[in-house]
């Protein structure tokens, strides 16, 4: 079927993600590196991450929505669920996303392919035609459906309700600058049953003349550890969800 609704965020809440997005590539990372006055910068990349998914939870952790801090492999991120909705939300990189949409092959299980099964309904509405290679070990699909469900156990096991809808949040950068950013709502195949662009909400109030170079933005294949600040108390334990040692692989990332 058909997504015929929208996304169901209002235009302040659509804000807080980009402004969480922003300041993390921006205002975090600038008094990161002044306070510790750092020669070299390798870090930086997974700094923006680590410092978005706490500025999400800072944001959004509260009586209509629970932050969840789970972990594929080596990759820890934020699931954000909205009680109210049953929309369940998290932050992609666009181009990852994109390279997700294009396998040609399933070889493990990436975590928005488990949390998009939650849209096994809807149809794809784009004009994208994919090209998936049969496994001549799956044929019918079982094998992949069942290690879906499996992941997905792992993933939301601690979420305070049922999930209606999944949605992923996907934003480009440049020069630390925030370019793009868009909301899906993904098939279970990653295809689009519905896309909503954000780029609006970017405003001029998000301008900083401070910038980084020579920082990658695309390799995601460490887990950087950085400390909360002063009077933020951390997530208890039980939010955080462990997956088998054997799942650590760069596909999982982002």
């Amino acid at each position: 079927m058909k997504f015929e609704s929208r996304i169901p965020l209002s235009d302040q809440e659509k804000s807080a993600f980009i402004e969480a997005i922003y300041n993390a590539h921006k205002n975090d990372i600038r008094d990161f590196i002044l306070e510790y006055d750092l020669e070299t910068q390798n870090c930086i990349h997974f700094l923006r991450w680590d410092f978005t998914n706490t500025n999400i939870i800072r944001k959004f952790q509260g009586q209509r929505f629970q932050c969840l801090k789970v972990k594929r492999g080596p990759w820890k991120f934020v699931l954000i669920y909205d009680r109210e909705t049953m929309f369940l939300y998290s932050l992609m990189r666009d181009k990852r996303f994109g390279e997700l949409q294009d396998r040609t092959s399933r070889q493990r299980v990436h975590y928005a392919d488990a949390l998009a099964s939650h849209n096994q309904s809807l149809e794809d509405v784009s004009d994208v035609e994919r090209f998936l290679e049969q496994d001549l070990f799956d044929m019918d699909g079982a094998i992949w459906a069942d290690e879906v469900q499996e992941v997905l156990k792992e993933l939301t096991a601690n979420i305070e309700g049922e999930v209606k809808y999944y949605s992923v949040i996907t934003f480009s950068s440049e020069k630390d600058e925030i370019t793009s950013v868009s909301a899906y709502i993904p098939t279970a195949s990653l295809g689009i049953a519905f896309e909503e662009n954000w780029n609006e909400h970017i405003t001029a109030d998000f301008t900083n003349t401070y910038t980084t170079s020579g920082i990658s933005t695309d390799s995601e294949d460490e887990d950087i550890h950085i400390g909360l600040r002063e009077g933020i108390i951390p997530q208890q334990e039980e939010d955080l969800v462990q997956p088998r040692e054997d799942e650590k692989e760069k596909d999982n990332e982002e």
